[in-house]
């Protein structure tokens, strides 16, 4: 019910609901598993939906912890959190940060799926705005030509959209002129 609550933006509720299926799945050795590790990370995002940006990012920490431990650091799914604290630390202005988690989950995807993976296209998208945020614009620029590549490439992905990328760009040239 709390994973519904947070799709549907209900997200006042979901802590409530998932805090009591972590205390069903927490075994009483305290060791992380795979459900106590989804627990954390959908805390991370109710309260990133809340807004509870502080809350957030500990859940997604003690969910990307989880991750390492049970499927190491070079995983997709630690890549995934590692995404996500870069949004995170992104939205509290944290660029150093926010950088710092972008570049972990690009490596880490980059090097399990390959350089033009759809996998990819959201973190390109992340790594360009993050420098077009820093009017580094030439860098920004690379990424998000990386990330039109890949849209190109994969037209019939729903995750995917290439009017993201071009509104990004137009951003970039527009202050580049």
């Amino acid at each position: 019910i709390g994973f519904a609550l947070i799709g549907n933006r209900k997200s006042d509720f979901a802590p409530f609901c998932l805090f009591a299926a972590q205390r069903i799945y927490t075994p009483t050795d305290g060791k992380v598993n795979k459900h106590t590790d989804k627990i954390n990370h959908n805390l991370g995002g109710a309260y990133y939906y809340r807004g509870e940006f502080d809350k957030s990012i500990e859940y997604f920490q003690k969910s990307l912890e989880g991750k390492q431990i049970l499927y190491g650091d070079n995983s997709i799914e630690v890549s995934m959190v590692h995404n996500n604290l870069g949004i995170l630390f992104d939205s509290k202005a944290y660029y150093n940060e926010s950088i710092e988690h972008y570049r972990k989950a690009y490596e880490i995807k980059r090097d399990i799926l390959g350089e033009n993976d759809a996998g990819l296209y959201n973190i390109l998208l992340n790594i360009g705005g993050y420098h077009m945020e820093k009017r580094n614009y030439p860098t920004a620029l690379k990424y998000l030509e990386r990330a039109e590549k890949i849209a190109i490439a994969h037209p019939s992905n729903a995750e995917i959209s290439a009017g993201k990328v071009y509104n990004n760009l137009a951003g970039i040239y527009t202050n580049l002129h």
